[in-house]
């Protein structure tokens, strides 16, 4: 061992350099905020309620009366399974018309498309599209 090396003893009594505390502080930042964004996550995610909603597309005629299309968006974070739609269709001096149908999975902020079907044109009354339904995935 030659005198201008340093010791183990010395090299041990260096300070850490700045830049490595800095390093380790933004290190520790992240995987504080990172933890508490995914537990908060977590905890508000039981909390939600789907906000659904659902609109009508294009109408086609179809053998035996009509298609329409139909979109149903959730607005919230929270998924559901098995969403039942209604469709009901309401034409002057005919009984009310009702079609449903189910959506497999609609994940948070997302848009999902399906459709109905009816004896009569849906353009020439009143549609009114609800969710009936879900379950928790």
């Amino acid at each position: 061992m030659s005198a201008s090396e340093p010791t183990e003893e010395q090299q041990s009594k260096e300070p850490v350099p700045p830049l490595e505390w800095m390093a380790a502080v933004s290190g520790l930042v992240f995987l504080v905020s990172t933890v508490t964004f995914l537990i908060s996550h977590a905890v508000a995610e039981r909390k939600l309620t789907p906000r659904l909603t659902a609109a009508m597309g294009a109408v086609q005629k179809v053998p035996g009366g009509f298609h329409a299309s139909v979109e149903v968006r959730n607005e919230s974070d929270a998924t559901v399974a098995s969403l039942q739609l209604e469709g009901e269709l309401v034409v002057q001096g005919k009984p009310p018309e009702r079609s449903e149908a189910t959506f497999d999975f609609v994940p948070g902020r997302s848009t999902r498309s399906g459709g109905l079907f009816f004896n009569d044109d849906p353009r020439t009354g009143e549609l009114r599209l609800r969710p009936l339904g879900y379950q928790d995935p």
